[in-house]
């Protein structure tokens, strides 16, 4: 009986190992077990804190002074002071390593009341010590600029940080400039130093250098970084305006836009940044310091869709009329590396327009109207008895023709700054100026000229239009087609007007192909006669005039409606052909002459016909316009010259006609 309980108790202990070998087979087939999850490898940040290895300032005001080993440095404007702080900080990195943030850290003070300091940092491109001044970079070699503002001395301002206003009794501030670029930049390139200039706009203060005695108020740059590769920054493309192009609304009331869309494309980044300044160097004292925005800190403006985006301007930042503002943009990269900036410019004019009854709008425009900073037309005039002198500062120019000699007045209308709409049609357009005194009696005509921006005005002269280049007769050479003729000089009245409103209709139909227009005034034609004895001469007043009222003004009367598409076709006589008489034998001139076109293009619209005796229809002998005049009907299809107007015989004439349509529209 022993035995077989023995045996029972053997077979139920292996019976039960067996269930434990099983087990351990088969449970986890049935029940597998939960996978490992591996991390995702983590960017280890370092954070940095490096002291300057070099610092001093630069003053304006002491311009061959250094300030090595001074324990404080000026920085910022007062008076005629203008002091800069230079700072040399160590740097430890791989060229590939990425620099998330770069900060650096200055205690300034003022023991006065302060309305705050704007600081500005940047990075130097030339070596430099202790021993540097305002002209010198270590007391031998000169900065390329002095203060170090040539573009080889530094890179370009970023932007500027902005200090609270301090009270009546003073005290100090905490700056923290974002270097952040300019560290990226140095590392990068394998710099073993970040070398910084600082300066500032708004006052001036005491900032503590590397050798004051409080520890607490010393430099220090504070570098956030990791040795994960760093990219090669965020690319953007602004597309919203052409530089130095005005920048309009939509209104038909001529108007800058204060507010604009600033768009671009081309966008690849985790950030926009945008910078505007009313200084191409980004750096004025005049700037709202609002205008500086991301995509991070002020969501709600920008509009970003893939590549494309857009900074709407809030009205509270709105710009002003007649100024040139600059704008920068750039994008970060998803490693935080900061691209380069794209840079542009653009123009708003300031208007004075006037509403008129008819639905029409007008603009009168002189000298400086659209700007104090800008000169919207430049006058001059050369002399052929005063071959080399420039005239390009007088209060007056002239044009005159002596019996052997003449005067040539030169104009340049910088045109594209008005913002005149492209699809504006010109109802009326002059130049108009103001008669000084006059002589004889001069028939004037303005022309235009061929080529614009030949000359220059405070160097033009009879022979040379720049100094170092020649031209022929005063620049007749580039006289083209008159836009007026036959304005007698001894007219009753000081007031001169010149029609311009074909030739600009035409200019604002062909896209504007030139940024400004450039003009002549003639006493004479190409090969026309000079006085016959005596001077014929006029003075008028010029753009430099003390008298405002005084001053050229271009005149513009405009309206908005489609362009007309076709031109007249002139069908006889032919370009160059000779027109006879023939009496038997006898051939004689026909002074009775009888123009054609094609009538069935014509009739619709009203016709202006003009009729020289040149080719640049200086010497013009018959103008008709079949809006006032009744000469003709443009579906007549012809017109002859007859009785008191027919023409002399010897002469080569010249015959030009275009279409008005009803909205007064020049074809």
């Amino acid at each position: 009986m022993r035995n077989r309980t023995a045996n029972r108790n053997v077979s139920t202990a292996v019976t039960l190992i067996l269930m434990f070998l099983l087990a351990d087979v088969f449970v986890p087939t049935a029940f597998p077990a939960p996978e490992v999850l591996k991390e995702e490898p983590a960017v280890q940040h370092v954070i940095s804190t490096i002291s300057p290895t070099l610092d001093t300032y630069i003053d304006s005001d002491n311009p061959n002074s250094d300030y090595a080993g001074a324990d404080t440095g000026l920085l910022g404007v007062s008076g005629t002071s203008d002091a800069r702080l230079l700072l040399s900080f160590p740097l430890n990195f791989a060229s590939t390593d990425t620099i998330h943030s770069a900060r650096l850290d200055l205690v300034c003070s003022n023991n006065a009341a302060s309305i705050g300091l704007a600081v500005y940092p940047a990075s130097t491109s030339l070596t430099w010590d202790e021993n540097a001044t305002w002209n010198s970079r270590d007391g031998i070699l000169a900065w390329g600029e002095p203060g170090v503002e040539d573009g080889t001395d530094r890179s370009d301002w970023e932007p500027p940080i902005v200090t609270s206003p301090l009270g009546p009794t003073g005290g100090s501030s905490n700056v923290q400039l974002n270097v952040t670029a300019l560290a990226q930049s140095a590392v990068a390139s394998g710099a073993s130093a970040l070398e910084i200039i600082v300066s500032a706009l708004g006052s001036q203060y005491d900032c503590a250098l590397n050798e004051t005695l409080s520890v607490g108020n010393r430099p220090s740059l504070r570098v956030d970084s990791s040795t994960s590769t760093a990219g090669s920054g965020g690319t953007i493309t602004p597309n919203f305006v052409d530089d130095g192009a005005p920048l309009m609304s939509n209104d038909f009331y001529l108007a800058a836009d204060l507010n604009p869309s600033m768009t671009w494309d081309s966008y690849s980044g985790i950030l926009a940044e945008v910078q505007i300044s009313m200084d191409d160097g980004f750096k004025s004292d005049q700037d709202n310091y609002n205008w500086l925005y991301n995509t991070d800190v002020h969501t709600p403006i920008f509009t970003i869709s893939g590549a494309t985006g857009a900074l709407n301007i809030p009205s509270t930042d709105a710009f002003e009329n007649g100024t040139e503002m600059h704008y920068r943009m750039r994008a970060m990269d998803p490693t935080g590396t900061l691209g380069s900036w794209t840079s542009g410019y653009f123009f708003l004019p300031a208007h004075d327009i006037t509403a008129n009854n008819d639905g029409t709008a007008s603009i009168a425009v002189d000298v400086n109207d659209l700007s104090d900073d800008f000169i919207f037309i430049e006058d001059t005039y050369v002399d052929e008895n005063n071959k080399n002198v420039n005239f390009g500062s007088d209060s007056t120019f002239v044009t005159q023709v002596t019996t052997t000699r003449e005067t040539i007045s030169h104009f340049r209308i910088n045109f594209d700054h008005l913002g005149l709409h492209p699809n504006a049609t010109v109802v009326e357009a002059s130049l108009n100026v103001t008669r000084s005194t006059s002589s004889g009696s001069a028939s004037l005509a303005l022309h235009e000229v061929d080529s614009v921006d030949i000359w220059s005005e405070n160097e033009v002269t009879w022979r040379r239009p720049t100094n170092g280049q020649l031209w022929d007769e005063g620049g007749r050479e580039y006289l083209d087609y008159v836009t007026d003729s036959g304005v007698i000089g001894s007219q009753t009245s000081d007031d001169f007007v010149f029609d311009m409103t074909s030739m600009l209709q035409q200019y604002l139909d062909d896209g504007m192909p030139t940024s400004s227009l450039d003009f002549a005034m003639t006493a004479r034609s190409q090969n026309g006669a000079y006085a016959n004895s005596g001077v014929d001469s006029v003075t008028f007043h010029s753009s430099d005039a003390v008298n405002e009222d005084d001053k050229p003004h271009l005149y513009i009367k405009y309206d908005w409606s489609s362009p007309v598409t076709v031109a007249p076709s002139l069908t006889s006589p032919w370009d160059g052909e000779t027109l006879w008489n023939q009496t038997g034998h006898n051939f004689t001139g026909n002074r009775t002459p009888t123009l054609t076109w094609a009538s069935s293009i014509s009739s619709s619209y009203d016709m202006i016909l003009e009729l020289s005796t040149d080719s640049l229809f200086h010497d013009r002998v018959a103008r008709i316009d079949t809006r006032t005049d009744t000469d003709f009907a443009p579906s007549d299809g012809e017109i002859s010259f007859t009785g008191l107007d027919s023409l002399e015989a010897g002469h080569m004439y010249n015959w030009r006609m275009l279409h008005v349509d009803s909205d007064n529209r020049h074809g």
